[in-house]
């Protein structure tokens, strides 16, 4: 469907014409004209030779494979080469790569007026966001995994029990929880209950290589492990490590409260600005890099989601 070489053709028409003189004829070139683009953009260009060996203007056409472009977007392109000539001539000096392409008001229309995204944002933070949901509705379904299912309500109930253990222990904000957990509903319980301790969550995929999660581990400096017996194996001697499916500590859990944390249960108020996670790439130089991500980005992303892709 294209010319396997290259995609673009540039033609410069710069022979002196052959003079076409027949006895008792009036000979002239005569255009053949075709619907047919053999190259996705085909450059024509016609010198003018005014005298014998004497360069004058360049006129020029351009042809382009429709299924790829159409008339506007051609004659842009045309307007910017034709910028790009007219400064080189005028500025030869100048290294190419300083040359604008644009013109005022394609460069306004594309840095400004494509880029007018802003909007306000509550300064809000994502436990509240979710208390304010679970206040509205307590019994729909928030969780559902393998049969199990858990409300707003339940959710939010659970998750504060373990939120407020680990304010008692000495986790909020600027502080990095570790969580690996199984993907389950106690997965969930445990993310929402470190942001609602106005700390930020790391996660780690018990599947991961034992020397990555070391890295992560030492990286991050997370004050505490929230972990299960399926994978707390992989964590061997790690300080304050909870065991979220063992007996006594779901017996600790029920002696605390299933209300939301207020702000004088935190060791600091939550704000938009604070980690909420941390997130570790896959490390283009071989080692992870953590990257910081606060509840006001995540709202932002999430208010861009809900504008972009209505629910």
């Amino acid at each position: 469907s294209h010319h396997p070489l290259f995609q673009v053709l540039l033609v410069l028409q710069n022979n002196a014409e052959a003079p076409l003189d027949l006895p008792g004829l009036t000979v002239a070139p005569e255009p053949l004209a075709h619907t047919t683009a053999k190259f996705d953009l085909s450059f024509y260009f016609h010198e003018q030779q005014e005298l014998q060996d004497d360069p004058g203007a360049l006129s020029g056409h351009i042809e382009f494979a429709c299924d790829l472009f159409d008339r506007g977007t051609v004659e842009v392109l045309a307007a910017r080469l034709v910028r790009l000539v007219e400064a080189v001539v005028s500025r030869p000096d100048v290294p190419i790569g300083q040359i604008d392409l644009l013109d005022r008001e394609e460069r306004s229309r594309i840095l400004v007026e494509w880029n007018q995204t802003a909007q306000a944002l509550p300064a809000t933070t994502l436990p509240e966001m979710f208390e304010r949901q679970a206040w509205l509705t307590p019994d729909d379904p928030a969780v559902e995994f393998e049969g199990q299912v858990l409300t707003y309500g339940e959710l939010n109930a659970r998750a504060n029990r373990l939120a407020h253990h680990l304010i008692s222990t000495g986790a909020g904000a600027e502080q990095i929880v570790a969580i690996a957990v199984p993907r389950s509903p106690g997965m969930v319980i445990a993310l929402l209950a470190v942001l609602k301790s106005g700390a930020a969550y790391l996660p780690l995929d018990p599947r991961y290589p034992a020397q990555r999660l070391a890295t992560m581990l030492d990286d991050a400096r997370p004050v505490q492990l929230i972990t299960h017996s399926a994978v707390e194996a992989g964590f061997p001697g790690w300080p304050g490590r909870l065991l979220v499916d063992d007996e006594a500590f779901q017996a600790c859990l029920l002696r605390q409260p299933e209300t939301n944390p207020a702000s004088s249960d935190l060791r600091q108020p939550r704000s938009a600005q604070h980690p909420a996670y941390v997130i570790y790439t896959s490390g283009s130089t071989g080692r992870p890099k953590g990257v910081v991500v606060s509840h006001a980005s995540v709202y932002n992303y999430a208010a861009w989601a809900l504008a972009a892709y209505p629910l």
